[in-house]
């Protein structure tokens, strides 16, 4: 048994209020975003974003999770229309970190990653959230329902499953071992190129880029809009926080957004 076959109408049904779907995220690094060399080929002439050597690309759900272990590689999020050719697998988490979540005793080795595949489709993405988080705002930040606000089908699920309530216990507590937040955000993966042509909605990236000339008119000629993080040039560090909150007022501008408790701090 898949540790969400409980998704079904009997949690989000026509009777329950599912927030709308929330766009799609890629991180790439400023460094290829600005080479001619792959992965990133230059990605805003191209407008296209390419398959890896596992014939995959990657999206986060809404979350612009994804973190480099170098320090010197500078994020660059593009923030795009759910709109896929094709949704290969989603999972509630990072797949990249599964092997540590084992390491660190936070899930079942004997359990396949296959078994916390979701159905791939943006309307089971959304049960999900409604059924853990709640609404957008709460996945966003990444604080999921109480025991007490969870649904009386996910609290019997949690006590009969045993790979839910680790997962369940893996994104409510407090991260250690280097888990971060990629263990609450929603992983989806499509096998084909993807054309950003017509669904490139924004673009997030350092505060230095505003003085980059040649990128301010390719910025202008693609009509996308462009947000810019805190970018601590003397240290040579990002803060990751500085990237949520640019991505989060985006949402609250456009309406992703509307509802929820106040976590920002």
């Amino acid at each position: 048994m898949k540790v969400f076959d409980f998704l079904s109408d009997s949690v989000s049904g026509a009777d329950i209020v599912i927030d709308k779907s929330l766009p799609l995220v890629h991180t790439t690094k400023y460094q290829d975003f600005k080479e001619e060399t792959f992965p990133a080929k230059n990605i805003l002439k191209q407008m296209k974003l390419r398959i890896n050597d596992e014939h995959l690309l990657y999206f986060f759900y809404a979350r612009p999770a994804r973190r480099f272990k170098n320090e010197k590689e500078i994020p660059v999020v593009l923030i795009i229309e759910p709109i896929l050719k094709d949704i290969h697998k989603v999972y509630p988490f990072d797949t990249g970190a599964f092997d540590k979540y084992i390491e660190n005793n936070r899930l079942d080795s004997r359990t396949p990653m296959s078994d916390y595949e979701l159905s791939n489709n943006l309307i089971a993405i959304q049960q999900y959230i409604n059924a853990i988080f709640g609404n957008n705002y709460n996945y966003y930040y990444g604080k999921h329902k109480t025991d007490d606000e969870l649904s009386n089908i996910v609290k019997q699920c949690r006590k009969t499953n045993p790979d839910l309530n680790n997962l369940l216990n893996l994104i409510n507590e407090k991260k250690e071992d280097g888990i971060d937040d990629r263990c609450k955000t929603i992983e989806i993966q499509s096998a084909n190129d993807y054309n950003l042509s017509g669904k490139l909605l924004a673009i997030v990236v350092p505060n230095f880029c505003q003085n980059d000339k040649e990128f301010i008119k390719i910025i202008k000629k693609i009509n996308v809009a462009l947000l810019c993080y805190e970018y601590y040039s003397m240290s040579k560090l990002y803060d990751h926080r500085e990237i949520y909150k640019c991505v989060k007022k985006y949402y609250d501008n456009q309406g992703y957004i509307t509802s929820g408790g106040n976590y920002d701090s």
